[in-house]
C-alpha cells in the first residue's frame, strides 16, 4: 500500500439494505460466493475505491462484544495478509448497545448508522468492548493483480 488513507462516507447504504444485511447470519462469506446486497454493497465500496475487488474479497457480520484489539487488516499476526482496504457500516441503532468506540491512533471517531468507515488495511485501528448488540457489516478487499 503506497499510502495510508482512512475516511467515511454518510449513509452509504439505505435502511432497506441495512434490514437486509442485518438479516444475513453471524460470520465470515467470501465474495465469490455471495449474492444480491452484501454483493452489491461490496461492489459500490470498490468501484468508490477505484479498484476492482479479487474473488477472495471477503464481508463478515461482527458482533464481538470483547472488540477487537490494536491492529491492521495487513496482516497483524500474520491476519489477512492478502487485505487491501477495510470496510465497516454500522447497523445497529445508538440505543442497541453501549460502547464499543472505534478508534484509529489519532482517537475515537464517531460510526454513524448506514454510513461507510473505511482505511487502507495499513492503517492501525481498534474497537472497545461493548455492551448490547453492535452489529457492524465488514469487508476486506483484495484488488485484483
Amino acid at each position: 500500500m503506497a499510502c495510508m488513507i482512512k475516511d467515511q462516507l454518510p449513509k452509504f447504504i439505505t435502511e432497506e439494505e441495512a434490514e437486509e444485511l442485518r438479516s444475513l447470519k453471524p460470520g465470515g462469506h467470501l465474495m465469490s460466493k455471495i449474492e444480491g446486497v452484501p454483493l452489491d454493497v461490496i461492489t459500490r465500496f470498490a468501484e468508490m475505491l477505484g479498484v476492482e475487488p479479487h474473488e477472495d474479497a471477503y464481508v463478515r457480520m461482527s458482533h464481538r462484544e470483547q472488540g477487537h484489539k490494536w491492529h491492521k487488516d495487513t496482516g497483524s499476526n500474520n491476519h489477512m495478509p492478502w487485505c487491501s482496504y477495510g470496510g465497516s457500516i454500522m447497523l445497529s441503532k445508538d440505543y442497541e448497545f453501549v460502547g464499543g468506540g472505534f478508534h484509529y491512533r489519532e482517537g475515537e471517531i464517531e460510526q454513524p448508522r448506514l454510513s461507510l468507515t473505511y482505511h487502507s488495511s495499513d492503517v492501525e485501528h481498534m474497537v472497545q468492548p461493548h455492551q448490547g448488540l453492535r452489529l457492524v457489516f465488514l469487508m476486506f478487499i483484495c484488488c485484483q493483480n
